[in-house]
């Protein structure tokens, strides 16, 4: 038997080949005559011709027969050789990176062939490569031209750039780039992806953005400063902020700000600018009269990048700013009074009487060493201690600097013996932005001579000011009306004063005034000589006026013993409140009529009938204590046969109701008669009224055919017939004769409060038709409006129509009421309310503001507009503006809002040089389209004209009569 073996010599160049696990042998045994010799098969798995190209190998066989000694063995060498294909991509490295990629590729017969370790060349030979083949993908744009790529025989792969980038538009650029080892056919390739920082390179000079450079044609341009007072302490002044800015990237920052005073030495050490953030100031004190002050100064400023380094440094171009300094007033006015110089502070004395007729006069001059502000005049501030006699003095001062001080009012020696005066006299008006303002202080001790002119007083109580938080307000319980038999008076307070008088104009006589409250009048006294207030009647709170505040006033008079000569005070007022008892019985009515006490309520019931309203009374009670309605009641007296048929109801509107629990026989009863007792308290003390209520029991009543409370509406403003305000009735009786009447219950206005006092007559009325079958089966009651209705005053009517059935069978008139309802509908018939300031504003009125000139978006005037009418729901108003000057239109705007605020402001400056005054009609509308009630408001802006230019000098030359302008004002 041979067996073939392979055996593998290990002398080859690739090292640590393992063969075995790559090529094998097979033996097999010969199958026919043809084939008597053994063979053998070898097979590859994976073999990868970039790791091993060429095997050698030897091939042993050896006959392992059984009758041999031993096993024979021969051998042979083999070669076997790996064609090479291309399936590897390219690998290529560079300086900056090295990529490496693995790929695997499958065969048609199964095996797998692996790529080996990258290098920069091709690792197979097929095809020929180098040079390699490229492509770049995924570039953006606007930057394809700006990068190249070459190719070299050595597998170089160059990129580089043909045009340069600019850091302010790309920072960083990424693409890919496609190498191929063929340019057609079957190729294989490596993406790469490349990413471009672009670093910024220091190549912008920095740039100055605020202030722009100085204009010489434009000197308003300068920056001005007034010189520092050098009474005060002096604080830096920043005037400028400079802004620059740098195209480069921040790596170049920050900036350094730099002053250069080539053209204005004299500022330096005074102007300086901070290095790092660019702010100018002023950092020591200024002073105009210094050389050169007084001129226009330019000065240069700079700007260098990359501060923090000291190389590689750009410099902005230098900014001219100019600069100039204003002169202060800093010398005060100087006072000479009787040709004496008064130094600041100075005082002496004047002498005057009390009673003096007006002609005394303290005379003070005034000189001023400064030219700024020009002066005289002067302006003098008087400062009076006491300051209530301020209103006493008055200055005057003219163009030679004379300064008055005008006396104008006496005086009164027993509250002032001597007065302090302070004259202050400013070389600039106070009121001007004219700064700073000089002033020389004096001061006058003016003595007072005593003569006798002085009132007396009222110290206690103090004067009522209903007002203020603090009013005293004295409380007087009312008399209870059940035992004002025992009445006895009482006092309440003691009036005190004083009178600053000598003690020669004593005693003092005190007096009550009732004016103000009547109705105390006679049941109020004081004592005139001791001031005791006493009640000398019985009060009644329920009494007209007798439940609100009253107020009387007290008046003292001096010199009582004397019938000369005498004074008398300022009436000072004393306030009272009468405070309730619960000492009156409620107030009942019935159909608007009121029912005494044990009086007596007939009304009709029909037989058979349940749950029916008998009776609606009305209940009130005029003392405030205890608080009602509701109102308690109790059935007295009553049938006990009845006592079910019969309930009451209470509501907290006053209303007590009596209405049947069970139906009445009129066989059985025909008239039923009770006590109904009405208490203002449950529990405790009450007043109570009583009434007699009679109910009479009869088969035939007129009933209305309608639902027991009826709606109806109508416009105000309307007179006639209401539409639809038709009620009618039924009377089975064939003799029934029914007449309707109305009365009226409550009114109510928009708000839900009732109206007092509602003249309803005047307004309501309502007619009886007799029917006229078969149209109209029924009587009918027309309600008409007599006089027409204003919604802004009532807004809903509550009325009683009553149906009586006169026929002349009855024993007496037979009755049935029912409820009417009458809503007042609103129309738009009242202009809108226009306010200013809480006043009212009438139909054409006219409101004046003052409008300061070279102001804009400023609010000058805010109006509040309201409407009583609710249709058109407003706000917000509609306006218009009428009759205004063509040349101002775009100067007025109006604005309005949702709370009623019509708001008129400036949207550009006025100049009072062109216009002093400006007059123009405000239309406020409640509608934007259709009928609209409209308020016309005449509105005139006063231009206030501010000192906003300087003067300017004229001379005129006498002998050509022509006048010469100088540009400069100075000199």
């Amino acid at each position: 038997m041979a067996v073939l073996q392979l055996n593998v010599s290990d002398g080859l160049q690739v090292a640590d080949f393992s063969l075995l696990d790559h090529i094998t042998i097979s033996t097999q045994r010969p199958l026919t005559a043809a084939f008597l010799f053994a063979c053998g098969n070898c097979g590859a798995v994976f073999v990868g011709r970039e790791t091993v190209a060429t095997i050698l190998s030897f091939v042993t066989v050896t006959d392992q027969a059984a009758e041999e000694p031993r096993p024979q063995t021969v051998a042979t060498h083999d070669q076997h050789h790996c064609h090479d294909l291309n399936d590897n991509p390219r690998t290529c490295g560079s300086t900056a990176k090295r990529y490496r990629s693995w790929e695997r590729h499958r065969r048609r017969d199964g095996t797998h062939t692996s790529g080996g370790p990258p290098g920069l060349v091709r690792q197979q030979s097929s095809p020929k490569t180098p040079p390699f083949f490229h492509e770049i993908l995924n570039r953006i744009r606007h930057t394809q031209n700006h990068i190249g790529v070459e190719t070299g025989d050595n597998g170089l792969i160059r990129v580089k750039t043909l045009l340069p980038f600019e850091y302010r538009l790309i920072q960083s650029l990424t693409f890919q780039l496609v190498i191929r080892d063929a340019k057609e056919g079957f190729a294989m390739q490596t993406t790469v992806a490349v990413t471009l920082v672009i670093i910024d390179v220091n190549n912008f000079q920095p740039r100055i953005t605020i202030p722009p450079n100085y204009n010489p044609s434009n000197t308003s341009s300068a920056w001005e400063c007034l010189e520092t007072d050098i009474r005060t302490t002096f604080i830096p002044l920043a005037f400028l902020a400079v802004e620059a800015e740098d195209d480069d990237s921040e790596e170049f920052m920050p900036l350094n700000y730099f002053l250069s005073y080539d053209e204005a030495p004299q500022l330096e050490g005074y102007v300086e600018i901070n290095i790092t953030t660019g702010v100018v100031s002023v950092v020591r004190p200024l002073d105009r009269e210094a050389p050169g002050m007084a001129e226009l100064m330019m000065l240069t400023i700079r700007v260098m990048d990359n501060a923090n380094r000291g190389y590689n440094q750009q410099t902005s171009a230098g900014t001219r700013i100019a600069f100039r300094v204003i002169d202060r007033n800093d010398n005060p006015p100087i006072l000479h009074f009787n040709n004496i110089v008064l130094d600041q502070g100075a005082a002496f004395s004047q002498q005057i009487s009390e009673c003096h007729n007006g002609t005394v006069n303290i005379d003070f001059y005034a000189t001023d060493a400064d030219s700024t502000p020009s002066t005289p005049p002067f302006y003098p501030i008087l400062t009076v201690f006491p300051a209530a006699y301020r209103t006493h003095f008055d200055t005057f001062s003219d163009r030679t600097g004379l300064i008055r001080l005008l006396i104008l009012k006496t005086f009164d020696y027993r509250l002032v013996q001597k007065l302090n005066i302070t004259l202050t006299v400013y070389d600039s008006d106070p009121n001007t932005p004219f700064d700073p303002i000089l002033n020389t202080a004096v001061t006058v001790w003016l003595e007072i001579l005593d003569t006798n002119n002085l009132i007396p007083r009222v110290s206690y109580p103090i004067n009522y000011d209903p007002t203020s938080p603090s009013a005293e307000l004295f409380f007087i319980t009312e008399t209870d009306s059940r035992n004002a038999s025992q009445f006895t008076a009482f006092p309440v307070l003691t009036v005190k004063a004083v009178d600053d008088d000598s003690d020669q104009f004593m005693p003092l006589d005190y007096f009550l005034s009732f004016e103000l409250a009547p109705c105390l009048q006679g049941f109020m006294e004081i004592d005139r000589s001791t001031g005791v207030v006493s009640v000398v009647k019985p009060l009644d709170r329920e009494a007209t006026g007798m439940n609100e505040t009253l107020v009387v006033e007290v008046f003292v008079m001096d010199n009582a013993k004397q019938s000369f000569n005498q004074l008398t005070s300022r009436a000072s007022k004393i306030a009272f409140r009468v405070t309730d008892l619960n000492d009156n019985p409620p107030d009942v009515r019935f159909n608007g009529q009121a029912i005494p006490h044990l009086g007596n309520v007939t009304v009709d019931v029909t037989e058979h009938t349940c749950q029916e309203v008998l009776l609606d009374l009305y209940a009130s009670d005029r003392d405030s204590v205890p608080k009602t309605p509701p109102f308690f009641h109790e059935i007295l007296n009553l049938d006990p046969t009845y006592q079910n048929h019969i309930g009451v109801e209470t509501g907290d509107n006053g209303l007590i109701r009596v209405k049947t629990l069970l139906p009445f026989e009129y066989r059985l009863i025909q008239r039923l008669t009770f006590l109904l007792v009405i208490r203002d308290a449950k529990e405790g003390f009450a007043m109570r009224t009583t009434i007699a209520v009679t109910l009479v029991i009869n088969s035939e009543l007129p009933q209305f055919t309608g639902p027991p409370t009826l709606t109806f509406s109508v416009d105000e403003n309307w007179t006639g017939p209401i539409r639809h305000g038709i009620i009618t009735a039924a009377d089975a009786d064939a003799t029934a004769n029914l007449i309707f009447s109305i009365t009226f219950d409550r009114a109510f206005d928009p708000d839900g409060l009732q109206v007092a006092d509602f003249p309803f007559p005047d307004h309501i009325t309502i007619s009886t038709q007799r029917p006229s079958p078969p149209a109209f089966p029924y009587w009918r009651g027309q309600l008409m409006v007599r006089r027409s209705l204003d919604r802004e005053t009532v807004a809903t009517i509550l009325a009683i129509v009553t149906v009586t059935d006169q026929a002349a069978e009855e024993p007496r008139p037979q009755t049935v009421t029912t409820m009417v309802s009458i809503t007042v509908n609103d129309l738009n018939d009242n202009p809108p309310d226009v306010r200013f300031n809480g006043q009212a504003i009438p139909q054409l009125g006219n409101v004046t503001v003052d409008v300061t000139e070279r102001t804009r978006q400023e609010v000058h005037l805010d109006l509040y507009a309201s409407d009583r009418d609710s249709v058109p729901k407003t706000p917000p108003f509609f306006h218009e503006i009428l009759n205004l000057d063509p040349i101002y239109q775009n100067h007025i705007a109006v604005e309005t809002g949702d709370n009623g605020l019509i708001r008129v402001k400036t949207l550009l400056p006025f100049e009072y040089r062109l216009i002093q005054r400006l007059t123009f009609q405000l239309v406020i509308r409640d509608a934007k389209e259709g009928f609209a009630m409209r308020a016309t408001v005449t509105v005139t802006l006063v231009i206030i004209d501010v000192n906003n230019f300087l003067p300017r000098i004229t001379i005129r030359d006498l002998a050509s009569s022509k006048t010469r302008l100088m540009e400069e004002p100075s000199g």
